[in-house]
């Protein structure tokens, strides 16, 4: 964030991407219901010209990414660092 706030950036972008893996039937909660695949969900922040400017730890794949916005608690450090997203 320091980055995008030192490059006087207009916003960044947020988007949250499912990682396949290889996991048995039986581990629900990596489960993705959207992709129909077992997964990791990870969360990234872009600058506009899609720079990766963070990526976050990995989350089930059966959580939602507004909900993995609010674990990492990104909104809050954009809204501290004053940029929109």
């Amino acid at each position: 964030m320091r980055k995008a706030k030192r490059q006087k950036m207009a916003y960044v972008i947020i988007d949250g991407t499912l990682i396949p893996i290889d996991r048995i039937a039986a581990d629900r909660p990596f489960y993705s219901g959207k992709h129909k695949r077992q997964g990791v969900n990870l969360q990234v922040i872009a600058s506009p010209d899609g720079t990766i400017l963070w990526v976050s730890g990995q989350l089930p794949g059966s959580t939602h990414d507004t909900a993995a916005t609010r674990i990492w608690n990104i909104l809050a450090v954009l809204d501290e660092a004053g940029l929109i997203a």
